[in-house]
């Protein structure tokens, strides 16, 4: 057993150090945005989903959202922690599992994935275990436990699984020394990819997710760091440098320092005017790249892939172009929109009479109900 153990152990670091090209910067697409205003509302369409709401499905703020055919997933992390599926229009059709100990039951719901080559839905429970639904009949087929602590997690097209962790995987040795790890669907680890130069248990994302799905491949990206990844069969492909003009993503020395005992790095990030974290949507027309500076109101970057520009907006300058009377903050993605969600109050919702197709979709909901979906696309 101790040979064979050796044997798996040579055979994961001579894939690593063969197929992880994480560092060579060279290899990556710069995606630079200014600090340039662009009227949005000039580029993009909108159109708008009104969730339905009843009481067995009740959202207080959308956590990530996946559309596959005519179906919508939502995930809600915190109030409900559960997972609601409503068909394009809006109308609620059911929601995935429940709280419990028994069969398909789950403690706390940490995230989810669309397995289409199974056609299946997996959701992850916090206790380190998957649970499988059929994705025609919503019914419970099985669950698999698992020995590994993931903050996020992709059913890769190839087959397995693709997992995130700030804290690393101890995957080669004891040294915690990856952000990604590469499983079969058994969970037996098949590959390690970006390694991290340093770790933390602390997560302070500005996504609920680090993967992202386009046109059938599989990205990924650590919140604090300006790269962005492409996972395929047997390699971890460079993809995207962003680059975000007078804005600073935290060094490498920075972060080996101030995470160094677990400390809590969030705290000495906001005396140093770092961009303390960000999201990434893509479509195939533009990249959608929210953003925060600690002590500041958050920022919105846009590039249209097509011109190769990019800009950066404000919290007000965002309202402005966008130009609907609300916000819509980005939840997920398609190949062809990006999805987001749109709260709004009694007081907001006088003020909406630019867009009538948002104010038709408002028209009857209250403060209380469901919030809003808005899919942005580039206008053709």
């Amino acid at each position: 057993m101790k040979i064979f153990n050796c044997i798996c152990l040579f055979m994961m670091a001579f894939i690593f150090v063969h197929c992880d090209k994480s560092n060579e910067i060279h290899e990556f697409e710069t995606i630079t945005l200014k600090n340039e205003y662009i009227d949005l509302s000039k580029y993009l369409d909108f159109e708008f989903i009104p969730l339905e709401t009843t009481k067995d499905n009740l959202i207080g703020i959308i956590s990530s959202i996946k559309m596959t055919g005519d179906r919508i997933f939502v995930f809600d992390e915190h109030k409900s922690n559960a997972l609601f599926v409503f068909d394009k229009k809006g109308k609620y059709i059911t929601q995935i599992g429940h709280k419990g100990m028994g069969p398909g039951g789950f403690v706390y719901l940490a995230g989810f994935d669309i397995d289409l080559i199974n056609n299946s839905i997996i959701i992850y429970d916090f206790k380190r275990k998957f649970m499988y639904y059929d994705l025609d009949t919503y019914k419970f087929v099985s669950e698999k436990n698992m020995n590994i602590a993931s903050l996020d997690f992709t059913a890769l097209s190839q087959g397995g699984y693709a997992f995130y962790h700030t804290n690393g995987f101890e995957c080669l040795g004891k040294n915690k020394n990856n952000f990604v790890l590469i499983t079969d669907t058994l969970f037996n680890p098949t590959g390690a990819y970006y390694r991290a130069d340093f770790t933390t248990p602390i997560t302070n994302r500005n996504s609920s997710s680090n993967f992202y799905k386009l046109s059938n491949c599989h990205y990924m990206y650590n919140h604090l760091l300006p790269y962005v990844y492409r996972i395929t069969n047997g390699a971890f492909e460079p993809v995207y440098e962003l680059s975000l003009e007078s804005f600073q993503f935290p060094t490498i020395d920075f972060l080996k320092k101030e995470t160094k005992g677990n400390s809590d790095y969030t705290r000495s990030m906001r005396n140093h005017g770092f961009i303390s974290s960000f999201g990434l949507y893509e479509t195939k027309d533009f990249l959608w790249i929210p953003f925060l500076e600690d002590n500041m109101p958050p920022f919105t970057g846009f590039y249209d892939k097509k011109e190769k520009k990019g800009y950066i907006l404000s919290l007000a300058d965002y309202f402005k172009s966008i130009d609907l009377g609300v916000l819509p903050f980005a939840k997920g993605n398609t190949d062809e929109c990006i999805i987001c969600e749109i709260k709004y109050d009694e007081d907001r919702k006088k003020a909406i009479d630019k867009n009538k197709e948002l104010k038709d979709a408002i028209e009857n909901k209250s403060s209380d109900d469901n919030p809003i979906l808005c899919l942005i696309k580039l206008k053709r």
